[in-house]
């Protein structure tokens, strides 16, 4: 996993830690750094303060031991210095921690705003954001199951088809952030441009689910999945957009830059150009439908970046 390679090294700032150390620097550099970063190591912080497991712990004092270290230090082990390095460390080492709470969260809020001094709206900014997604897919994607993965709640199986029915909203809370879930629904391949202008503009993030093994063995799929990727490429340029590949394999043999290579390959034998360039462009990712613990890698792709 990518986050976890990029931590391997990271560990060895374990011994830099101090908790004297690390509040003389979160004091000393909060303005200059800016809210995001020191959010994220105070996020660190409290997390650390939890029950948590001898990897999780080496992780989070590797963390914030980088955080800490001297510039003139830094500056001597790594060929990358700056406070966006940082954000990036500390973003990875929590997208590799389970169950941070709300508890935690409050605890970042109120350093922010009584110790730190930063403003009431920049922390609700941060934290307290409500992000609309619209989810969309061929028949038997794995919408169901996608949402029940998300939404910790069970439907029926076919409850997101487009029946004339809507889905009421729901909102979660992910890393002190919410997001509010809109209609997911089955699109047919003739009605994805109609549908999608009419249901994407106030959502924040479009995705599109597919079935992997059917995409790979059906040309009746690759047809569909094509006039809605052509859409949402053309349509929803200024969102971010993530494609989803669902299958139920315990294992798939090749790695996500491959996968991708080989479906656009298959758009472009299908004469289906413009889907294969929103293949190649759009941020993608697989997902084992029955890997219960998937949730926290698809909300770290949905929140990165925006």
């Amino acid at each position: 996993m990518q986050e976890e390679s990029q931590m391997v090294n990271v560990r060895e700032y374990e011994k830099q830690y101090s908790e004297e150390g690390f509040w003389e620097k979160v004091t000393k550099v909060a303005k200059q750094a800016g809210i995001k970063v020191v959010s994220n190591a105070l996020l660190l912080y409290f997390s650390l303060q939890s029950e948590r497991t001898y990897k999780e712990k080496t992780l989070i004092l590797g963390a914030l031991g980088y955080f800490i270290l001297p510039f003139d230090l830094i500056s001597d082990l790594l060929p990358v210095i700056g406070y966006s390095d940082d954000l990036s460390i500390l973003l990875a080492s929590i997208k590799l921690l389970k169950n941070i709470t709300e508890d935690n969260v409050e605890k970042v809020t109120k350093v922010l705003s009584e110790k730190l001094h930063y403003a009431k709206d920049e922390i609700n900014q941060l934290f307290n954001r409500k992000i609309k997604l619209l989810v969309v897919g061929h028949k038997n994607a794995g919408k169901t199951t996608f949402l029940n993965l998300l939404r910790e709640e069970k439907y029926r199986v076919g409850a997101t088809s487009l029946k004339g029915k809507k889905m009421s909203s729901k909102k979660i809370c992910y890393h002190g952030q919410t997001i509010t879930f809109k209609e997911m629904t089955d699109i047919p391949g003739e009605q994805s441009c109609k549908y999608i202008v009419n249901k994407s503009g106030d959502a924040d993030i479009v995705i599109c689910l597919f079935d992997l093994n059917k995409f790979l063995s059906d040309k009746h799929i690759v047809w569909e999945c094509s006039a809605q990727f052509k859409a949402i490429y053309k349509l929803c340029y200024s969102k971010k957009r993530l494609l989803i590949a669902t299958h139920i394999n315990d294992k798939i043999y090749e790695d996500e830059d491959s996968l991708r290579t080989k479906l656009r390959d298959c758009l472009v034998d299908n004469d289906c150009r413009d889907a294969a360039q929103f293949m190649e462009e759009v941020n993608f990712i697989t997902v084992n439908l029955k890997d219960g613990n998937v949730k926290d890698r698809i909300l770290s792709s949905l929140l990165s970046d925006i």
